[in-house]
């Protein structure tokens, strides 16, 4: 018996050794992106558009995670919730420069009600759908979360068509281990683009790591 204890003392020590050493590789990495704010040059003067067509693929693949998080904004518009993330240039095949929307045309979301769970399963709600510019093309256009009688919805199907506006487009809602308490708040864990070849995206402890703190949002349904 002493022993079991002693050998999940070392586990759980090794456990803490690595979440630190985790935690100091994001705050590295933060600082690291953030020095690329002054070498990520805008496309039309005074525009706040990233171009990033000029970075190595180093810078790239941290400088993407900048600009996404820099249109990053909570829209709410009477019973329905969304997120706008920045669009950036890239260069699509032929070398022109595009948004990120028109190469990588498909956007998903994944949120948790993090601190719930049942049988050690979190309540996840995963969104996939176009990725559509907004009319500055400085944003994403959100996907609207429609909150009232969301909860009974997702319990009868759990997977589910939403429509995008009067444009035809829709995208998908799809939950997993929800039972009968509809947790208030979820935490955005995951973004990203991508077309059928590759995908840009970043995770939950990078956003904490961009926003110092967790990206949380109210599914509390409008009285």
């Amino acid at each position: 018996m002493k022993k079991f204890k002693h050998f999940k003392l070392i586990v759980l020590a090794l456990v803490l050794s690595g979440g630190l050493y985790y935690s100091d590789l994001l705050f590295l990495q933060k600082r690291q992106v953030a020095s690329l704010e002054g070498t990520i040059r805008s496309a039309v003067s005074g525009d706040r558009n990233f171009d990033l067509t000029e970075l190595s693929s180093k810078d790239f693949m941290r400088g993407f995670k900048v600009a996404m998080v820099s249109g990053l904004q909570v829209v709410r518009d009477g019973h329905e919730v969304g997120l706008t993330w920045g669009q950036f240039l890239v260069r699509n095949q032929s070398g022109a420069k595009v948004y990120v929307c028109e190469k990588y045309p498909h956007l998903e979301m994944t949120l948790k009600a993090e601190g719930v769970a049942y049988s050690g399963n979190i309540p996840t709600i995963v969104l996939r759908g176009p990725c559509l510019s907004s009319d500055d093309g400085q944003r994403t256009r959100p996907l609207m979360i429609p909150l009232r009688g969301l909860h009974r919805l997702l319990r009868e199907n759990p997977k589910n068509i939403i429509k995008m506006g009067d444009r035809g487009d829709t995208y998908s809602i799809e939950a997993q281990s929800l039972y009968d308490e509809w947790p208030q708040y979820w935490t955005v864990v995951g973004a990203s683009f991508s077309n059928d070849i590759e995908t840009l995206g970043l995770d939950g402890f990078e956003l904490i790591s961009l926003l110092d703190q967790v990206l949380t949002l109210d599914f509390a349904e409008p009285q």
